[in-house]
């Protein structure tokens, strides 16, 4: 915006003008505004500008019926837009699209934090569950005096272990399905 321009508004269906700075916000009974500077703005100053108020729920379905969608290839669509105003309704779309592209973007960090969040509690039930597995086999050998077991006794004990870490991948698999 260009400091200090100032343009002479009046809303329609009022009798009274309003100064207004470019890129200040403006309120008025019906809404606000802020005047924007752009490349057609030199055209008006000096000028009165005419606002006309409209109900936005209004202008939001005209826009949603003049709005054609057209898909195209896979998550591509074509917009368009039957118009007479080409820069304001280009506009419209051009914000449009970015809306939308910043909530997929949210809508992907959302997913990516909920599978962090998600991988870092398995990690902690896995860590529990080897710390609690180790001691108790720790204490078992003591209790048992097996400080130098046996081969075949070597082997139990490895498919032992060798089986409570399948059940472990297998209830993190079901712990996944239901997340």
């Amino acid at each position: 915006p260009q400091p200090n321009e100032k343009f002479v508004v009046k809303v329609s269906g009022e009798s009274t003008s309003y100064d207004v700075e470019s890129g200040e916000l403006f309120e008025f009974p019906r809404g606000r505004i802020t005047l924007v500077w752009t490349d057609i703005t030199p055209d008006y100053i000096g000028k009165e500008v005419v606002v006309t108020a409209r109900d936005i729920e209004k202008m939001a379905r005209d826009y949603a019926n003049r709005l054609q969608i057209k898909s195209t290839y896979g998550s591509m669509v074509e917009l368009s837009m039957n118009t007479t105003v080409f820069a304001k309704d280009s506009r419209y779309i051009n914000r449009l699209i970015e809306v939308y592209v910043q909530r997929e973007v949210n809508e992907k960090n959302q997913v990516a934090e909920n599978t962090i969040q998600f991988i870092d509690q398995q990690l902690a039930l896995i860590g529990d569950s080897l710390a609690f597995v180790e001691s108790a086999m720790r204490d078992f050998r003591t209790k048992s005096n097996f400080s130098n077991l046996s081969g075949e006794t070597e082997r139990i004990f490895s498919r032992i272990e060798e089986k409570e870490a399948q059940r472990q991948v297998v209830q993190r698999q079901i712990t996944y399905y239901e997340y």
